[in-house]
């Protein structure tokens, strides 16, 4: 009875690893839409990436995927379908679609692309509390929005070198799920955000404002998290010194 048991959850374990890995093939789809030249399918795929990315791991951990499948590392796998789907494909898709004036765009890509093997390779990318170290190389979103918001190409330069920075950068980036700080309110928001940024992308260039207003509060709130845990475990400025007079 034991010995059925443990063959279930196997096969619930590698159920999950199998899901895990269909995020690798929208990142194919993703890529080779940037190739036809449609920029909606290819973000579409690298957001439907994106949901995948974001169900499995608490699934993974819910069962104990871990010790149920120990011979294939899920966080192995989980790196290499996000450089994928987070880097490479929206530093294709710069390049391709002109997000960034032309004589640049190839050294933007390539900046995005190197800069990022940093954050992946981290040992300590993780903080107590779930929170990312640094800019975690979401690059996916950060392509998504400024399509979305259409975002003037010169701007688009300054956003890259921006969130390039960022992962350089002593800062604490939320992670929607696995941080319970405001996590009934960061949720929810993350799911609407991701919602409207795709019923935007399907939309293409027909603009809802309402849509739009979700987009801007969603990148306001995240960052607003972010950096209000980072002030909060900033070194605190040092008391005053408690002053005493002799009389």
């Amino acid at each position: 009875m034991k010995t059925d048991v443990k063959h279930e959850s196997a096969r619930v374990a590698w159920a999950i690893h199998v899901f895990t890995a269909t995020g690798a093939l929208c990142g194919l789809l993703g890529l080779l839409a940037v190739i036809d030249g449609n920029p909606r399918a290819a973000l579409l795929w690298i957001m439907a990436a994106q949901v995948i990315d974001g169900l499995d791991g608490p699934a993974a951990r819910r069962l104990n995927v871990r010790e149920m499948c120990p011979k294939i590392d899920g966080n192995v796998l989980d790196l290499v379908i996000d450089y994928l789907t987070c880097v490479v494909a929206p530093a294709i898709f710069i390049v391709e679609f002109e997000l960034v004036p032309g004589n640049i765009a190839l050294l933007a890509a390539g900046t995005i692309l190197v800069s990022s093997l940093y954050v992946f390779a981290r040992t300590d990318l993780s903080a107590p509390g779930g929170w990312f170290r640094g800019f975690p190389a979401m690059w996916c979103f950060v392509v998504t929005c400024m399509v979305v918001l259409d975002s003037h190409p010169t701007a688009n330069v300054a956003i890259v070198a921006v969130f390039v920075a960022l992962q350089f950068a002593p800062i604490k980036f939320v992670h929607p799920l696995r941080v319970r700080e405001l996590r009934q309110i960061t949720a929810p928001v993350t799911a609407l955000w991701i919602g409207a940024m795709s019923w935007q992308v399907w939309l293409e260039r027909t603009y809802v404002v309402q849509l739009q207003g979700v987009i801007w509060f969603g990148i306001f709130w995240l960052l607003f998290v972010s950096f209000r845990r980072t002030w909060l475990d900033s070194p605190k400025t040092k008391p005053r010194p408690n002053w005493t007079f002799r009389h």
